[in-house]
């Protein structure tokens, strides 16, 4: 589990911040965070055929939470994500810290919550 830069060629030059928060989780897990370093709009999917919930966490906490912290701001539904048959969640807004949180999960297996997103290089909000 990671989370990368990379150039995407075009004009003006932009920056893609992606990679993988969550992989292979069949158990429940309090998670752990990962610098968003402020990239906005970002587009979060959670893949996988399960039963259970996971909740998508943010914090601007300086410095960064430790990961069994769980009482941080929950983004999307209260009810958390729940598999199958989830839309995909976005970010509008510039956070320092994400993870995600496997609430409960009954059956089946998360195969990963990934992230994506774009913007300008150099551009205020710290890409």
């Amino acid at each position: 589990m990671a989370l990368g830069t990379r150039p995407v060629f075009s004009r003006p030059p932009w920056l893609a911040l992606e990679g993988t928060i969550l992989e292979a989780q069949a158990t429940t897990t309090p998670g752990r965070w990962f610098p968003l370093l402020g990239y906005f709009p970002l587009s979060i999917t959670v893949e996988g055929t399960f039963v259970g919930q996971v909740n998508i966490l943010v914090s601007n906490a300086e410095p960064p939470p430790t990961d069994d912290l769980v009482d941080t701001m929950q983004l999307g539904d209260p009810g958390g994500i729940t598999g199958p048959n989830f839309p995909p969640l976005v970010i509008n807004a510039p956070f320092r810290w994400i993870k995600a949180q496997v609430v409960s999960i009954s059956s089946g297996t998360i195969r990963g919550v990934y992230l994506f997103g774009t913007g300008p290089m150099g551009s205020p909000r710290g890409f």
